[in-house]
């Protein structure tokens, strides 16, 4: 009964018999969501509404009436009514006002500032005041402008930048399409982020069509900026990746379909198994392990021999694949004409185990390795286009390595030359503009594998020779034996062993860290 008398009071409607104590003060005031609310420009045409609570620490008097207005001051003008009506919740002595992006910043005119919804209790004996803040920025960003769009295969590659300063709150960019010549709404594209970036690529078109292409700015509210007059024309059309223009050039290699071609490192693997496995050969390995470059084993080894079992190896080298030397493409360089004649980087981790030791000492391990080369595909009559091309290469790799550390471990001089041989079989793929598997016309797929082999030797630096006193140290607490750096120089002789296969040869070097323990 109290609630529902509190009702009539706040609107005025109870007589003046049941008037009850007049209100004092205004004891919540709070926004329905919880969070100040920011109006931008998309708050506008659907006019955004937002609530607020408010509630009265006693019941309203006939005499008193709460009026909410929107100010431009803190302080309150009360100039801007707000014509909706309160509603008042019995169960929850609480009233609930929505104002809408419209009575915050009329007309949609551009504003970067905070407004401000205040109370106001009148009439009585007793008058309050309160207000809560809201944030509005309606103000759309400066337009970048297009400097650049080249087109290639489905797609355009979009440079863009400002005369002057960027804007100050700039939060991402967009790129906005449509069919050149046509009045048809914009086409959303991709959201470049961050707000530094001033390149973007818009994929998915259609080779053959021109479309129309230009850049908008998109602030922290989320305003875009207006769209200019016109946009940069550009028609995507068919290029070329490195496998396709590979193959087209007379290129013999063989691609495979995924799920496929992964014998070859499963077959290294069960290799390796073997080799950390069995300490004696069985007749039935000997020619592998001849073929290896591998002794036999020794007998059973000393106390400080048989600490030192294992090699890790990481290395790092440059890398340039024989490709072009292919004899099936009669002098034609598809390789320098998508990647150059950058040199790549070849990382490499090897896993090493000693299965003999005597007048120095052999291992047998497992290695395996990246690189990859990123270049430009072309178009259909030979021109650069901008879709990125990738060439990928996952060399996988048993290896037999022979050092002779006697000068180093018996005779006082910190060098150990070595030589090393190896089963090597390298997985690769190719990747089109879209970073997909590149497929040719004929729906080969630009991935496969091949078998090949390396040999080469090098030199270690033993560096406990450095700091004897630290290395023991480090024996002690780790259980390293010791640790080199290494050069190596080795020849590649990646060519599938007669099978059609990509030239993936090349004689290069490489420096590393070793650890023994």
């Amino acid at each position: 009964m109290r609630r529902s008398i509190a009702l009539l009071l706040l609107f005025g409607l109870a007589p003046a018999p049941l008037l009850a104590q007049e209100a004092t003060r205004f004891v919540k005031l709070d926004w329905v969501e919880g969070v100040t609310p920011q109006i931008a420009i998309a708050d506008c045409e659907p006019d955004t509404g937002h609530a607020l609570t408010w509630a009265l620490d006693t019941d309203p008097s006939s005499a008193q009436k709460v009026d909410v207005y929107v100010s431009e001051s803190e302080a309150c003008t009360y100039e801007t009514r707000v014509a909706d009506v309160e509603t008042y919740d019995p169960a929850l002595s609480t009233a609930t006002t929505t104002v809408r992006a419209s009575m915050l910043v009329p007309g949609c005119d551009p504003v970067d500032s905070t407004r401000y919804v205040c109370l106001r209790l009148t009439g009585g004996a007793a008058n309050d005041t309160t207000s809560l803040e809201a944030t509005v920025d309606t103000v759309r960003p400066e337009t970048p402008e297009v400097s650049e769009a080249v087109a290639g295969d489905a797609l355009v590659r979009v440079t863009f930048d400002y005369p002057g300063d960027p804007p100050a709150d700039l939060a991402s960019h967009r790129i906005r399409y449509r069919l050149a010549g046509s009045m048809d709404p914009p086409i959303e594209g991709p959201t470049l982020s961050p707000a530094s970036l001033r390149t973007g690529t818009l994929t998915g078109l259609q080779n053959g069509v021109t479309y129309e292409v230009w850049v908008v700015a998109i602030d922290d509210a989320g305003n875009p900026s207006l769209d200019p007059p016109s946009g940069v024309l550009a028609t995507p059309a068919p290029t070329r990746d490195f496998w396709e223009y590979y193959k087209s050039k007379g290129g013999r290699a063989q691609g495979c379909q995924t799920g496929t071609g992964m014998g070859g490192p499963v077959a290294l693997v069960l290799l390796f198994g073997l080799v950390l496995r069995r300490r004696r050969w069985s007749l039935r390995l000997l020619p592998l392990l001849i073929g290896l470059g591998l002794a036999a084993p020794a007998p059973a080894q000393t106390a400080r021999e048989a600490s030192r079992n294992w090699f890790v190896e990481v290395e790092l080298g440059p890398y340039r694949p024989e490709v072009d030397s292919e004899p099936s493409l009669s002098g034609e360089t598809p390789y320098r004409d998508i990647f150059g004649d950058d040199v790549e980087l070849m990382f490499r981790l090897r896993l090493e185990r000693a299965v003999w030791h005597g007048f120095g000492q052999v291992d047998v391990g497992f290695g395996a390795g990246f690189s990859q080369a990123v270049g430009k595909a072309r178009f259909n009559d030979g021109r650069l286009a901008p879709d990125t091309t990738v060439f990928n290469w996952l060399p996988l790799e048993l290896t037999a390595s022979y050092r002779f550390d006697n000068l180093a471990l018996e005779w006082g001089i910190p060098f150990v030359p070595f030589v090393r041989v190896g089963l090597d079989y390298t997985v690769w793929w190719i990747l089109d503009g879209s970073g997909g598997v590149a497929v040719t016309d004929a729906g080969e797929a630009g991935q496969g594998g091949q078998l090949g082999y390396r040999y080469g030797g090098g030199l270690m630096l033993l560096l406990d020779f450095l700091d004897p006193r630290l290395a023991t140290d480090f024996q002690r607490s780790s259980g390293v034996d010791n640790s080199y750096l290494y050069l190596e120089v080795v020849r590649l002789e990646l060519d599938g062993l007669g099978a059609p296969a990509f030239v993936l040869s090349d004689t290069t070097w490489s420096a590393g860290l070793a650890i023994e323990f």
